[in-house]
């Protein structure tokens, strides 16, 4: 082989010069030719090196260049050996023939090589090719695991379970049916979508779509029993509102609507929007056809829909490579979205504007525009006219919510404050309703005054016509009502002044707070309000809440064993953070509180410097909560000294070295309650010995 000859010749002439005299190259020439060999004999060694450390294919493609490489080294140490003389055989050691045939060795040994690589590739590829299937085959099953998974997340309805009766409503994304849910023989709508040729991507985000608002629950949301997932079919089955939309009754001019139906209506569909936005959830498609309305006893049910459909109805379409449609939602759009600005809490609070400015004139918005006069003039600051004889508080609700810049838009909190507020001293007619119609740009409205009994009458009217499932009609209010209401005045006005007021176990829903409020916490003005083992929820504590707020009497509350979700803490505790300064003791114990709740509930406790006694006894609280307890004991609080979270089982010896530390830092805690939880009888033990130095320190456990 090449680099083998030219390796063995560098060999012999250097074993040679070793033997050779340095007295034979005194001649200058000599040295000169010697050092010429030297550099020489240090270049092939570096070919050889280069060529013996190159892969095969290396060895391959660059053979001519090696090749001349080699001729020209060879050379030069033929030529060397003659010129110093050597006492080498120069035709047997550089033959010609020889380096000819030791070359094609070389080539054939290199091809040779290239072949079983070839071969080892090939079975390789083939093995290959056998993981990538089995991978394949096992991402299917992944993929459909996961897809039974999140179906599990929500009720899964067959499609044959679903009778479809009419179509009251379509679009661009899909068609919504009233039908019947045939195995629960109930009235649903059934919201149908147009999808075909899913890829996984996608249907996972339907199905955590669905999931997120399957799980979420509120009077005014509209509930979700479950979605129907088969193939090339995809709906989801939701409460059936027999009134429509918002937009449809708006724009029925045989509907009279009041002014305190308006004001009722305004308050339902913020409350069902800040709902979202408390969970960190932008709705980003509200208009009043996304409002629906059904009749409740005390007037219109309002419910908002289609929250997260429009985030699913964009992935899809950008899935599929189409223009995001804009057309149908483009009037309830806020300005900052046209310049493609994500969607935020106060985009959505803008188009609830829009959607007050409706409810306000009967009027479609920028129905005298196309769209581009409708982006560009929203852009400019542009807004429709509001009549004169919109009472000023909802006109100063409507501009303030449609404003230009978006920090300049009240939360949806903060609007919920400004209709209860308007509401409440509003002076406008309850039996005057407004008509409006548009002449060219001008918006002209009539008033137009019905009698009680012709409001009943259309009522009724209605009602009939549209709630053809319901057997029970939704305008008489049971008698019992009436009575149990009357008997909690009667209870409530037997007690003195500034007593204790015990209303437990009397069945109170979040309908009778306002009655429990006005009566047993501004009239008898109670220092302790009991309301254990009732069916309070959210609404009911957002009245408490309101309560509470500048109350210089309430000093205890008793809420526990009622329906309590960390929503309700949150209003709750809000008066604590900014106007109650006299609240010492609060009961929430046996609720449905977790560790969010916790937080709303740190966060007042961070400023607050009355409450003294705090019950959260078997709820759903954490180490996390447990934690976010402790750090604002150690950190904040300074005035709490019972703290009860008994029966909390998810609260376990991960929480030990926090209590250590609070043990150590807190001086105000008296009582720590901790018994019945997760507890280890180590950690137990650890406790006990901890505070076993702390002086007049009672720990239950």
């Amino acid at each position: 082989m090449n680099f083998l000859g030219l390796s063995q010749r560098v060999d012999l002439i250097v074993s040679i010069l070793k033997k050779v005299s340095i007295s034979n190259f005194n001649d200058h020439g000599m040295r000169e030719a010697l050092e010429s060999l030297n550099e020489t004999i240090e270049q092939s060694l570096d070919l050889i090196k280069v060529f013996a450390d190159t892969s095969i294919f290396g060895q391959y493609w660059n053979n001519t260049s090696y090749q001349k490489q080699f001729a020209r080294l060879n050379d030069q140490l033929l030529n060397h050996t003659i010129t110093l003389n050597l006492a080498l055989n120069v035709n047997s050691i550089f033959d010609h023939n020889q380096d000819l045939m030791d070359r094609q060795e070389d080539l054939n040994e290199i091809l040779s090589r290239i072949d079983e690589l070839s071969l080892s590739v090939t079975k390789q590829n083939k093995k290959l090719n056998e993981i990538h299937q089995r991978f394949d085959s096992l991402e299917n099953r992944l993929q459909q695991r996961s897809s039974r998974e999140q179906q599990s997340n929500f009720l899964s309805i067959l499609k044959q379970d679903l009778q479809i009766e009419k179509l009251i409503g379509h679009g661009g994304f899909s068609n919504v049916y009233r039908g019947i849910w045939i195995s629960r023989d109930h009235c649903v709508a059934i919201k149908v979508f147009h999808l075909n040729q899913l890829t996984n991507k996608i249907q996972q985000n339907i199905f955590n779509e669905i999931s997120i608002m399957y799980q979420i629950r509120y009077d005014h949301l509209l509930g979700i029993f479950g979605a129907c997932i088969e193939p090339n079919y995809h709906a989801i089955i939701v409460e059936y509102m027999p009134l429509g939309s918002l937009f449809d009754v708006l724009q029925d001019t045989q509907c009279h609507l009041l002014w305190s139906d308006r004001w009722s209506i305004s308050l339902q569909m913020t409350k069902g929007i800040n709902y979202l936005h408390m969970m960190s959830f932008i709705h980003q498609d509200i208009k009043s056809l996304n409002i629906l309305l059904d009749r409740n006893s005390s007037g219109y049910l309002v419910k908002v829909s289609d929250f997260g459909l429009a985030k699913m109805q964009e992935e899809i379409q950008r899935e599929h490579h189409r223009k995001i449609i804009i057309a149908r939602t483009l009037r309830w759009k806020a300005p900052e979205l046209f310049q493609s600005n994500s969607p935020s809490f106060a985009s959505d609070v803008y188009s609830l504007g829009i959607v007050f400015w409706e409810l306000a004139t009967r009027c479609i918005p920028y129905n005298q525009w196309n769209d581009d006069d409708i982006i560009r003039n929203v852009m400019d600051g542009f807004r429709e006219k509001i009549p004169s004889n919109v009472p000023e508080k909802f006109i100063s609700i409507i501009t303030n919510a449609w404003h230009q810049q978006l920090d300049k838009r009240p939360t949806c909190q903060q609007l919920i404050e400004d209709i209860k507020i308007a509401y409440i001293s509003n002076d406008t007619n309850i039996n005057q309703s407004t008509s409006c119609t548009r002449k060219d740009d001008e918006i002209v409205c009539e008033r137009q005054h019905s009698t009680k009994c012709q409001i009943l009458s259309e009522i009724n009217t209605i009602s009939d016509d549209t709630n053809e499932y319901d057997d029970n009609s939704l305008f008489i209010t049971p008698p019992t009502i009436l009575i149990d209401e009357l008997k909690i005045e009667k209870l409530i006005d037997s007690y003195e002044l500034h007593e204790t007021i015990q209303l437990s176990e009397r069945s109170l829903t979040d309908e009778d707070m306002n009655v429990v409020v006005e009566l047993a916490i501004v009239k008898k003005q109670c220092r302790t309000l009991i309301l254990y083992s009732n069916h309070i929820t959210l609404n009911g504590a957002m009245i408490l809440g309101d309560a509470l707020h500048g109350n210089s009497t309430l000093e205890e509350l008793y809420i526990l064993s009622n329906q309590l979700c960390d929503l309700s803490v949150y209003y709750l505790t809000q008066s604590l953070v900014f106007t109650n300064f006299n609240l010492k003791k609060l009961n929430l114990a046996d609720n449905e509180i977790t560790d969010d709740g916790v937080q709303y509930l740190t966060d007042g406790l961070r400023t607050n410097e009355t409450l003294t006694h705090l019950w959260l006894d078997n709820n759903k609280i954490s180490n996390k909560g447990m934690q976010l307890l402790i750090d604002v004991l150690i950190k904040n609080n300074t005035t709490l000294s019972n703290l009860h979270v008994r029966e909390n089982k998810l609260i376990d010896d991960s929480s030990i070295s926090f209590l250590m530390d609070m043990f150590e830092r807190n001086h105000s805690l008296k009582t720590l309650s901790i018994s019945n939880c997760a507890l280890s009888e180590r950690g137990e033990a650890i406790l006990k010995e901890a505070i076993s130095t702390k002086q007049e320190f009672n720990l239950d456990i």
